[in-house]
């Protein structure tokens, strides 16, 4: 295992992410159970984002220019945690979630986070400059 907070599955011994409450190869989930009827592990695959597929980026740190690492995939979620606690899966339908690869410097420690998957050109950005507009 990678990081302390990652986790085995039962049944084919795939390590996943703590982010992940299902095995993102065989889906089922962490106390063993099989996965949901329709489970598709290419889909899955697709879904989990694995830090050791990704290449590093070759960046300096915009502070002390010392060559930045890839930390590894952060998954973050809009919204409340509400939802899906009031609703259960049903809730989690509600929930806009994007996947961001860190990287931080190790000689200040700054962070920097990066879509794993940018934007399509046709979409339009959620940020436009004063400039550009």
């Amino acid at each position: 295992m990678s990081n302390l907070s990652d986790w085995q599955c039962r049944q084919c011994g795939e390590t996943s992410s703590d982010d992940f409450d299902a095995c993102w190869n065989c889906g089922h989930d962490r106390d063993g159970k099989p996965p949901a009827q329709g489970f598709d592990s290419a889909k899955a695959a697709n879904q989990g984002i694995r830090p050791d597929a990704i290449t590093p980026r070759q960046i300096n740190c915009l502070r002390c220019r010392t060559s930045m690492q890839l930390v590894g995939i952060k998954r973050f979620h809009e919204g409340s945690n509400l939802a899906p606690f009031l609703m259960g899966d049903l809730g989690e339908l509600f929930i806009h979630r994007e996947n961001y690869e860190v990287h931080a410097c190790p000689g200040c420690g700054k962070l920097e986070f990066f879509l794993v998957e940018p934007p399509s050109r046709d979409e339009t950005p959620a940020f436009v400059p004063d400039a550009e507009r």
